[in-house]
């Protein structure tokens, strides 16, 4: 069991977050973790205030009898986020295509609206079907 932090950078007056991690990535770049593993979000820095915070998770079509989340006690698709927010992974093969929408106040009485667009994670082992097979 590995935890990964995914640091969620994004600077004021600019929409678009972006993504840094020690996470290793497979040959089509989605994020590799395993069962077991854990995620913890931060943005810009610890102490760094969000609002809003909401992870929309997407995998379509859904196999019957999958979860729609790859995360402990998620159901998603949609999941709201804070600052320091730890994901346990807890299936076993997917891949999900996510997305992190939030706002961030800055200066006196200013709120930035943000997002981190498109990182794809993948659970397990996964075949060239796509679903482990």
């Amino acid at each position: 069991m590995t935890q990964y932090t995914f640091n969620v950078n994004f600077t004021n007056h600019v929409k678009t977050a972006k993504l840094h991690t020690t996470c290793p990535l497979t040959l089509d770049g989605a994020y590799q973790v395993y069962d077991g593993d854990t995620i913890l979000l931060i943005f810009n820095n610890p102490d760094t205030v969000i609002q809003n915070g909401m992870m929309i998770l997407k995998k379509e079509p859904v196999p019957k009898g999958e979860a729609p989340s790859p995360f402990s006690g998620l159901i998603g698709p949609n999941i709201p986020v804070t600052n320091k927010t730890v994901l346990a992974v807890d299936v076993l093969k997917g891949c999900w295509g996510f997305s992190i929408a939030f706002d961030a106040p800055y200066g006196v009485g200013h709120i930035g609206h943000h997002v981190l667009p498109d990182p794809e994670l993948q659970v397990g082992s996964i075949g060239s079907d796509g679903n482990g097979g």
